[in-house]
């Protein structure tokens, strides 16, 4: 099943940067793990910003005490996890970060508190943990609770992945990772002033929706396919390639729109009804094909203005559409 929403991770509010902009765009949903008293007192819990994000609509809140009990090996897991770390000696960055105790049970509390590895603060419901724990303890939880609900982890912190379980990951690193490295170079980055609003009316516009789902279906299979690739060099020499064509691909389409059709102003209706058959990249069976046919797109787009709303659902199906009204909405 193709993941369509995000689940946030090692905290709870979401930074206001560029980061957290083009996650927005690419994700249909993002979740954060939220406390109780953050769903009864939002004024107070809450940043600013995030508090924003969850009035528009932006950010879902899930809470950890209904997905923890349902966890059995959680604690077992980690706390292996952990005892084998500490033996080793590899925490001991003496930098601690806080945990609110929904997200961590009795037993395991107790047990951070007693290796030393953590401390309470006053009588608050807050536990200092130490942060190379606090951060592999929330990517297990993130993980697990993504498993269940069919989310994709997502992080603008650098974590190094780890696995629990040797035997399989959660999702496929590489893959994410080679996402990511794509996702930074094509999607436009809004303002960090944009009007929430402005980017809430982007996405709930049913033409965007549609195009996001092929856009997101594209880079999932591009992605994956190039993560196959052993050589490290080799790898991102293909992710050079395909965000060096993407980007040419996207700007010859506008180029040509204005000069050859006089359109200013690119909006996506316009562009869905000058799109030829064009991109046939989803099914294609590896980067290079792909890469072939994201070359030769310039000189199909241009096929004449025909008012038909099948070609309009067969734009949709493009990868470039979504990017296209996207840089028409937000620039870059």
């Amino acid at each position: 099943m193709k993941k369509e929403k995000a689940l946030y991770y090692p905290y709870i509010n979401l930074p206001k940067k560029e980061w957290t902009y083009q996650t927005l765009l690419y994700w249909d949903n993002l979740m954060s793990i939220v406390p109780d008293t953050f769903f009864k007192e939002p004024e107070k819990e809450y940043e600013p910003f995030m508090l924003d994000l969850v009035r528009n609509g932006l950010v879902i809140q899930l809470r950890p005490t209904d997905y923890l009990p349902k966890i059995k090996s959680l604690n077992n897991v980690f706390s292996t996890y952990i005892e084998n770390k500490y033996k080793r000696r590899d925490y001991k960055s003496k930098k601690f970060t806080r945990i609110h105790f929904d997200k961590l049970n009795y037993e395991l509390r107790n047990e951070l508190i007693k290796m030393k590895l953590a401390f309470e603060i006053g009588d608050s419901n807050w536990l200092m943990v130490e942060e190379k724990i606090s951060d592999d303890y929330m990517l297990l939880l993130t993980n697990i609770i993504a498993k269940i609900d069919n989310l994709m982890p997502v992080s603008d912190k650098m974590i190094n992945a780890i696995y629990f379980d040797k035997s399989k990951s959660f999702y496929n690193v590489t893959q994410n990772r080679v996402a990511n490295q794509i996702l930074d170079n094509i999607l436009p980055i809004p303002s960090k002033d944009i009007n929430l609003d402005k980017l809430m009316l982007f996405k709930n516009k049913e033409d965007n929706q549609k195009a996001l789902i092929n856009f997101r279906k594209f880079i999932e299979k591009l992605s994956y396919k190039i993560s196959l690739e052993v050589e490290t060099d080799n790898r991102q020499e293909l992710i050079e390639k395909s965000i060096k064509l993407i980007l040419e691909s996207s700007k010859d389409i506008e180029e040509r729109m204005k000069s050859e059709l006089g359109v200013r102003n690119i909006s996506l209706g316009r562009c869905l009804t000058i799109f030829g058959n064009g991109l046939s990249v989803i099914n294609s069976e590896s980067p290079s094909s792909m890469f072939s046919s994201l070359s030769n797109l310039a000189g199909e787009v241009i096929s004449g203005i025909k008012e038909n709303s099948e070609r309009k659902k067969e734009f949709n199906k493009k990868p470039l559409a979504y990017i296209i009204s996207a840089k028409k909405t937000f620039g870059n």
